[in-house]
């Protein structure tokens, strides 16, 4: 049942719980206030920062829904949203697509790689490989395109960087989550093999 599958992917979750290190720029003053703060329930600052997370994303720990709401609601009220640009990376996280478009970029730019190899050694491919590559390379990028010409236009009213600018921001953000995560496996990899999945739902 839901219950179950909820238990499932919360023990999953929280095999991976390890220290994770997040530099944050405070003051001299701000350090000690939020020392005292923490010091004054008895709880250390990554102790206070994990749940206040945990509730801000509704996480692997929660301290209730309640403390969801209002964690959710300070966010909201903050108007990080509302009063900044809105990327192409907002973009993809808000309507879901990252992941996705993250792989399309990958696979875009690898068959660029391979075409260009095949151009140098034309002997190890023949007629049908290169028409496949082109195939899908044209296939991959109209479908990434799309995806940018929707988010343009969703951002008509505000300045939009190019294609390979807005991508540069999505990469970067992602290799830092994944460099957060300590992954060592290839950056794409988990992703792609989930990518498979959805697409075969």
């Amino acid at each position: 049942g839901k219950d179950e599958r909820f238990m499932d992917s919360q023990d999953q979750e929280i095999k991976t719980i390890r220290g994770r290190t997040i530099t944050l720029e405070l003051s001299d003053a701000d350090v000690e206030r939020i020392w005292n703060k923490a010091g004054s329930v008895n709880l250390t600052v990554s102790k206070l920062l994990e749940n206040f997370i945990g509730d801000l994303v509704w996480g692997t720990y929660t301290n209730g829904s309640d403390e969801r709401m209002y964690a959710n609601e300070w966010f909201e009220r903050c108007g990080f949203g509302m009063f900044s640009h809105k990327t192409f990376l907002g973009y993809l996280l808000e309507y879901g697509c990252i992941k996705e478009s993250i792989g399309l970029w990958e696979d875009i730019k690898d068959i660029k790689e391979e075409l260009e190899y095949a151009k140098v050694h034309p002997a190890e491919y023949d007629a049908d490989e290169i028409k496949g590559l082109k195939e899908d390379l044209i296939d991959w990028q109209s479908s990434l395109d799309e995806t940018f010409g929707e988010y343009k236009e969703s951002a008509k009213n505000e300045e939009v960087g190019t294609l390979d600018e807005e991508m540069e921001t999505v990469i970067e953000w992602y290799e830092g989550m994944k460099q957060m995560k300590n992954s060592n496996t290839t950056l794409y990899k988990k992703d792609e093999d989930e990518l498979e999945n959805d697409m075969e739902r």
